[in-house]
């Protein structure tokens, strides 16, 4: 198991720092640079899940683009379909 992800590539994700922990938790957090070009910070929880089960990691732009590509798109019931 990974105790330091600073300086690889997760994802679209650059670890760029450890930053020191919330006060009254244990986990550690990181800073991180996306492909985008954003700032995001991530708990080690989640860079370990994207490592190790080989999810993406990004800042939440592909969650966007993603909202942005359904926008336009018709509901019936609790399903989506494109226009």
């Amino acid at each position: 198991m990974i105790t330091d992800y600073t300086g690889m590539h997760i994802g679209d994700l650059v670890i760029l720092e450890q930053l020191e922990p919330l006060e009254g938790k244990r986990g550690k957090r990181y800073l991180c640079r996306c492909a985008c070009g954003n700032h995001c910070i991530k708990t080690g929880s989640q860079l370990g899940k994207a490592y190790y089960q080989g999810e993406g990691a990004h800042c939440g732009c592909k969650s966007k683009q993603n909202r942005r590509a359904w926008g336009n798109s018709v509901r019936f019931g609790n399903r989506r379909y494109r226009k």
